[in-house]
């Protein structure tokens, strides 16, 4: 099987011999995306009467036609990985989640140390008197002293004033002097 080749403004036009309408199209540079339609007569490897018009051909050539759109080609290989890209600015702050739920409690920690003392606080208020307290007990006679009193009896001695110039007070055995106008006795406790 022969290979045909002809040049048509500036594309390159392979066709394959014993296939009747078969036809590749490539450029030289890479392939052009293009709806138009070629037409051909192939005889012997030459190709002649091309044109966008569809035709017959002459006895013993073969009518090809193709466009200007060759295959998909194989895909290529993987290129290297890119470089890392910068940074980009910091996004919005998102809305408030909802709240947790409440933890355990947790263990109570030491006792903190004692803090300064306090100032005084302000004199309350006097609180109401209470109820009167029962009588005490008699307690034992006094021994020796005198006690005072308006009646005379053994061993008693006059209270004695001394006069409005001395002033003073003394005990006597036999004077009667009044003390205010009333006579008062010292008497010993028995």
């Amino acid at each position: 099987m022969a290979i045909g080749r002809a040049f048509i403004g500036g594309v390159v036009v392979a066709a394959s011999l014993g296939f009747g309408v078969g036809a590749v199209a490539t450029s030289g540079a890479s392939s052009s995306s293009s709806s138009t339609v070629y037409y051909g007569c192939l005889k012997a490897g030459s190709l002649s009467n091309v044109t966008t018009l569809s035709h017959s051909c002459a006895a013993g050539a073969s009518r090809i036609s193709w466009n200007a759109t060759g295959p998909a080609g194989l895909t290529g290989a993987t290129g290297p990985k890119g470089n890392t890209g910068a940074t980009g600015p910091q996004g919005d702050t998102g809305a408030r989640g909802p709240a947790g739920s409440k933890g355990d409690t947790g263990a109570i920690g030491p006792v903190g140390p004692a803090g300064p003392q306090g100032v005084q606080g302000p004199q309350g208020d006097q609180g109401i008197q209470g109820p009167k307290g029962n009588t005490g007990a008699t307690g034992p006679a006094p021994s020796g002293g005198y006690y005072l009193t308006t009646t005379n009896s053994t061993g008693c001695l006059y209270l004695v004033y001394g006069g409005s110039t001395s002033g003073s007070i003394g005990l006597s055995p036999t004077s009667s002097a009044y003390y205010g106008g009333t006579t008062v006795y010292a008497c010993p406790f028995s």
